[in-house]
């Protein structure tokens, strides 16, 4: 599957800063995952900031993500933000635009803007990656163009697949947070000064901005 930067569940300390990534058939950046990730020492750290990422998941399948971490639970802090997502591939599948896959632990995302999120696109993840066991995790002022269905996907529970049967508040863990996040249902004339700022700064720093337009003019 063509992603556009792929890694091991097992890095450390990884950052993925100032890239531009423009149509992949799968996700702009992601790391694998494996049964039995919920164990304790696989990535962690990682960090993914002021990337510029649009129309990814051209393949047309669904249960992408244009900015994707999973099994990330060694304790560090892994984290996502001021990065600007401009649409995530078909509006008719159901991709994702920022998504903490199975077993991410402390996890932030925060001060990004994805827009044109379409019906069918999610915001953090299917039901919060499906009530896999993401836990201790957070998302919060980022400012959203298109789907709010992440509004309500705050859980508490660390195995939350058991509250689809009935068993909700059996295995405990630290809480999932959504809080604090501006949602549009159309693209604002004029977005605040902070999100505008990550607009305008997201993708290649300025001293390599003469590569972005030799890309255009070819």
């Amino acid at each position: 599957m063509a992603h556009a930067i792929s890694y091991s569940e097992f890095i450390h300390g990884l950052k993925v800063c100032h890239s531009e990534i423009i149509s992949t058939a799968g996700q702009a950046v992601r790391n694998s995952w494996r049964y039995g990730g919920y164990r304790v020492g696989h990535a962690g750290g990682i960090e993914y900031s002021w990337n510029r990422v649009s129309e990814v998941g051209q393949k047309h399948f669904s249960d992408y993500g244009a900015l994707y971490i999973a099994c990330a639970n060694n304790g560090d802090e892994n984290n996502v933000h001021h990065n600007f997502i401009d649409g995530i591939g078909d509006k008719e599948k159901e991709n994702i635009g920022l998504y903490f896959d199975a077993h991410v632990t402390n996890g932030h995302f925060y001060n990004n803007v994805p827009l044109n999120l379409g019906a069918k696109h999610g915001l953090f993840g299917n039901y919060w990656v499906g009530f896999v066991a993401s836990r201790g995790t957070s998302a919060h002022h980022n400012w959203i163009h298109g789907n709010r269905a992440a509004q309500d996907m705050d859980r508490t529970s660390q195995v939350g697949l058991l509250e689809l049967i009935g068993l909700k508040g059996l295995f405990l863990g630290r809480r999932n947070r959504i809080f604090d996040n501006t949602f549009y249902d159309t693209t604002p004339a004029e977005f605040p000064r902070e999100a505008q700022g990550i607009i305008d700064g997201a993708g290649l720093e300025p001293e390599f901005a003469h590569v972005r337009q030799q890309l255009d003019q070819d």
